[in-house]
């Protein structure tokens, strides 16, 4: 019996940012998973002071948009891993919100479909105006005719407002020092 690991055993380097099904997809990126875990760790530091109470739908965004340009900085050069990394975690956040939406909402249809669309088509790195995106859905969405083009304000503040808890829901959970738990 050797006291050698096997020839294909390497080991891994922690990095909570990303969830641990997908860790194994950056076995040979070592120096990038350092960098992003420390960035990470000074993204929740500068997250400290913001609290998530107050706090609306477009600056909830904004930190996690935060988070993701550090993400582009920590890879330096390798942009296919920084892209590969947001996309696991746009991707991550994204089911994370679904399923809160179906759980919190689930059987409101007329909240349910809106929150459901802005979350799937949200862009967790892009600067957008989320209250737009509301006001842009059709009638439809928020459980309307089709032939009823105003929805009114107070359904899609409340819209707003529903989608505004889920991110702080998701935001709290990125702050955690393991964002994906296990």
């Amino acid at each position: 019996m050797s006291d050698k690991p096997p020839d294909d055993f390497s080991l891994m380097v922690w990095c909570p940012l990303i969830p641990i099904e997908s860790l194994s997809e950056f076995r040979g990126n070592k120096t990038e998973l350092e960098s992003i875990a420390r960035y990470f760790d000074d993204w929740r530091a500068s997250m400290e002071n913001k609290g998530v109470v107050g706090a609306n739908l477009g600056e909830l965004l904004d930190r996690i948009r935060i988070l993701m340009i550090n993400v582009g900085i920590a890879c330096g050069t390798n942009r296919t891993v920084a892209l590969r990394i947001q996309s696991i975690l746009t991707n991550s956040l994204r089911v994370k919100a679904i399923e809160l939406v179906s759980r919190i909402y689930g059987s409101d249809e007329a909240i349910k479909k809106p929150l459901m669309r802005f979350f799937i088509q949200v862009r967790f790195t892009r600067d957008t105006d989320p209250i737009e995106e509301f006001h842009n859905m059709p009638a439809s969405v928020f459980g309307q005719p089709s032939d009823d083009e105003s929805v009114t304000k107070s359904t899609v503040d409340h819209a707003i407002e529903c989608a505004t808890n889920i991110l702080k829901r998701l935001l709290t959970r990125l702050l955690s020092p393991d964002p994906w738990g296990f």
